[in-house]
């Protein structure tokens, strides 16, 4: 009893401090899920189910709200209604009286027969889950809640009759539930994921079952577009004019190391294979031209003044047959650039449309439904990002063109 008012104390105190701990720029990024389990289930309390009843099966169903991403992982809250059946064991049953007091019924009665309708369980909980970050597509997590438990056992017949035969009951009772389980992203909305649970009703006599189930979920609600953070404000800001119009690169690069100050330091990035994703010629020719504006003219120099940057060096030439841009510039205060950046906070940077890519970094990475988030511990001093497009084929050829001018 002490145990399981404890548990469900617990269960109530854990999702409110992590909540307390979310990053108020990531407050609107809270996603909706359905999903179905089924699975085995299997009696342990009261002796009687243990004995009586064979493992039986189980199929539920619920939503999730699920929070948005901390240092660790991300938070779930479901509710979840889950039916369970278990059929009676006879031979489990007359083998369970050998050796009682009951076994000179057995002796006085050769070919007893024992009959018992199955048993079913219901319950109603809430729980919240915890998971954390191991790879971008794959998350354990453990679950911890409260709820209604419901447990129906019909009476025990025998033919002929004994004194064996016993009533039924009906009993509903509160309960709590801890689990360890693990998720799989499958695509941007759908998800499976396997978890062992038990549930234990606390109040009259205990009764516990162990479920061990497969679940799909489906996602509701996508990651908002517009959930700010300091990784998306200081890529796009940084590199907007760069990348304006149809530039795109194969590899792109980005670094930024702090000073011992905590505040300046020094922002490198790295294009490889710039190209333009338009298919027309001309378009082509015009993209070629602006990026030639930015390594050369003073306009793209002057807007990097504005956001806080200097740029101390920039470069565009060819490496192994393809065009790299290069470009390294210089910050007093990186705060200044992006209002959410402090020394003492994670720097957060959600990817929201990783396909055909691979990411790498020397953050942490954590899948969330459809969208990847990386994330740099309080205090660090490097940031390092680096995406490769799986799949590069444009059809323009910008080191022919580099290669012509140069002459």
């Amino acid at each position: 009893m002490k145990l399981g008012l404890f548990i469900s104390v617990i269960a109530m105190l854990i999702p409110s401090y992590l909540w307390a701990q979310e990053d108020s720029t990531t407050a609107s990024g809270v996603q909706r899920e359905v999903f179905v389990t089924g699975g085995i289930s299997y009696p342990y309390l009261p002796e009687q189910l243990d004995v009586n009843y064979k493992p039986g099966y189980n199929i539920g169903a619920g939503n999730s709200i699920i929070f948005p991403p901390g240092s660790l992982g991300y938070s779930k809250v479901s509710f979840a209604l889950e039916y369970s059946l278990f059929k009676f064991d006879q031979q489990s049953y007359l083998n369970s009286l050998q050796n009682t007091e009951d076994t000179l019924i057995l002796q006085n009665n050769p070919g007893l027969v024992a009959a018992q309708r199955p048993a079913k369980i219901f319950t109603a909980m809430v729980y919240y889950q915890g998971h954390f970050s191991v790879v971008p597509v794959v998350t354990p997590y453990f679950l911890v809640g409260v709820g209604f438990f419901y447990v129906s056992v019909p009476p025990l017949l025998t033919d002929p009759w004994t004194s064996l035969e016993h009533q039924g009951y009906n009993k509903a009772t509160i309960a709590w539930t801890f689990g360890l389980g693990a998720d799989v992203s499958i695509s941007d909305n759908f998800g499976a994921f396997a978890q062992a649970k038990s549930v234990l009703g606390v109040l009259n006599d205990k009764h516990q079952v162990l479920h061990i189930s497969l679940g799909v979920r489906y996602t509701l609600e996508k990651l908002p577009r517009d959930v700010k953070s300091a990784g998306l404000i200081l890529l796009f800001s940084t590199f907007a004019y760069l990348l304006a119009g149809c530039l795109v690169s194969e590899v792109t690069e980005y670094k930024i190391t702090l000073n011992p100050d905590g505040k300046s330091g020094t922002f490198t990035t790295i294009m490889r294979n710039v190209e333009s994703d338009s298919p027309d010629s001309a378009t082509q020719r015009r993209d070629f031209q602006s990026l030639l504006d930015r390594w050369k003219g003073n306009q793209y120099l002057f807007d990097e003044m504005e956001k806080g940057m200097y740029v101390k060096e920039r470069s565009l030439r060819l490496e192994k047959g393809k065009l790299v841009w290069r470009e390294t510039a210089i910050f007093a205060d990186l705060s200044k650039m992006i209002p959410e950046f402090s020394p003492d906070k994670a720097l957060k940077f959600p990817l929201t449309d990783t396909s055909g890519q691979s990411v790498r970094t020397n953050g942490t990475l954590t899948s969330v439904q459809d969208s990847i988030l990386i994330m740099w511990p309080p205090h660090a001093r490097k940031y390092e990002l680096k995406t490769v497009q799986r799949s590069f084929t444009p059809s323009s050829n910008f080191a022919k063109l580099f290669k012509a001018r140069s002459r």
